[in-house]
C-alpha cells in the first residue's frame, strides 16, 4: 500500500513495480490520518511548482495512476 502526502513521499517514479499498487488517498482538506499513512508500505508525493495548496483528490488519483502506468518502469502492470 502506498500512501498519497503532500510532502515527504518519494515521486511516482521511484516506487518498485515488481508487485500491486495500492493507492491510499485522502480527502482534500485533511489528507490522510497519520494512522492511515503508518500503515503503508510506502509514502509518495506528486512534484508540484507550489502555486496550489493541494489537488482535488480525483485529480491527484488521476495523475498518479498515470505516472504509475506510463512510466518506465511500469512494465508487467
Amino acid at each position: 500500500t502506498v500512501a498519497a502526502v503532500a510532502r515527504g513521499g518519494v515521486a511516482p517514479e521511484a516506487l518498485p513495480r515488481d508487485r500491486p499498487i495500492v493507492l491510499v488517498m485522502g480527502n482534500e482538506e485533511q489528507g490522510l490520518p497519520e494512522a492511515s499513512i503508518a500503515a503503508c508500505a510506502a509514502r509518495v508525493t506528486l512534484p508540484g511548482s507550489g502555486a496550489v495548496e493541494s489537488l482535488n483528490v480525483s485529480v491527484a488519483a488521476a495523475v498518479l495512476m498515470h505516472a504509475l502506468v506510463v512510466s518506465p518502469r511500469a512494465t508487467g502492470l
